[in-house]
């Protein structure tokens, strides 16, 4: 999911969402916090791209969660972007609520994320109409 859950073939996300929810029992039980966040934050996106959107918020928040008990500002940021975006597309009446979390989320990347994780925040951001 080069464009994470934008333009994603929809093969390729039945692949990518059935990879992600197997590979979280497993990440589970080795317990190691960071990939244990990214395997969260994996299956959360590839249920949004399904449009399970409860499903990718749940498991974003989870995900969110240990990154902010890991002290991983970044993590944390990467998961509750795709929350927000989740809530924007999927729960009309958490839009506005969404569109903070996204704005949130992205500002804490442009601070602490590397160059590539900037320019993504402004195409994610895009997606919704949100301004860089």
């Amino acid at each position: 999911m080069p464009e994470f859950d934008v333009n994603v073939d929809p093969e390729g996300a039945k692949i990518a969402v059935d990879a992600a929810r197997r590979q979280l029992p497993i990440r589970r039980e080795l317990g190691d916090a960071g990939p244990l966040m990214w395997s969260m934050w994996d299956l959360g996106l590839a249920e949004l791209v399904v449009g399970n959107a409860d499903v990718a918020i749940k498991v974003l928040t989870e995900g969110e969660e240990l990154a902010i008990k890991s002290n991983d500002s970044d993590g944390a940021a990467w998961c509750n972007i795709f929350i927000g975006k989740a809530k924007v597309l999927y729960k009309q009446d958490l839009k506005d609520e969404g569109l903070q979390d996204m704005t949130y989320a992205g500002k804490v990347i442009l601070k602490v994320g590397v160059d590539w994780e900037k320019k993504a925040v402004g195409q994610i951001w895009k997606v919704v109409g949100i301004g860089a």
